[in-house]
């Protein structure tokens, strides 16, 4: 509520210039100390949540900025040092590649499966079993509408990937999300 008319204002500002401008403008940020580069990765991934969820401006563009934020933040939340925020960020660049409009569309979901992957190198189901159903159910998504391979074979993995996002999703503990992920299952 409060961010949305400040960047009705300044879309102007969010253009194509911003995505060049970002990396070395961010690698400044970086050469600081420990302290400021977590700060920056935080912002960064904030801002790539919102520029992918935000219904203003231009649709390519907000999700050209959330992928450029993400793999910047990444530069810092690295697997070793940060491994939860490491995955949600994997996560979240899985997203928006899946949600890609640039670049080939082929290439944009092997992108978003793979980050899937990554992501569920730390998200298991005993550690994070939130977090892993909610990735098994992208990664679903993923297959579901991938052009790559063979069909019937990204459909079972499809299928598999809602399966067993249903282990944690149940009726009982995840209404909504079991419902979701149920009809997302039956689509497969």
């Amino acid at each position: 509520q409060q961010i949305y008319p400040v960047w009705a204002q300044q879309q102007a500002r969010l253009n194509s210039e911003l995505l060049a401008v970002m990396p070395p403008t961010v690698a400044q940020l970086f050469a600081g100390e420990t302290e400021q580069q977590t700060f920056v990765a935080s912002v960064l991934c904030s801002f790539g949540n919102l520029i992918n969820q935000i219904p203003l401006g231009t649709r390519w563009l907000n999700l050209e900025l959330g992928i450029t934020a993400y793999k910047l933040a990444l530069q810092v939340y690295t697997r070793e040092a940060f491994p939860g925020k490491w995955a949600a960020t994997q996560n979240n660049l899985a997203n928006a590649y899946k949600n890609r409009i640039r670049g080939d569309r082929a290439e944009n979901l092997e992108q978003a499966i793979t980050a899937y992957q990554l992501a569920l190198q730390v998200y298991t189901r005993e550690a994070f079993p939130e977090q892993w159903a909610m990735t098994q159910n992208n990664l679903a998504n993923a297959y579901k509408n991938r052009i790559r391979g063979d069909r019937a074979e990204n459909l079972e993995q499809a299928i598999t990937a809602y399966q067993l996002a249903l282990q944690v999703r149940t009726r009982k503990a995840f209404p909504e999300q079991w419902a979701a992920t149920q009809s997302n299952l039956a689509t497969a």
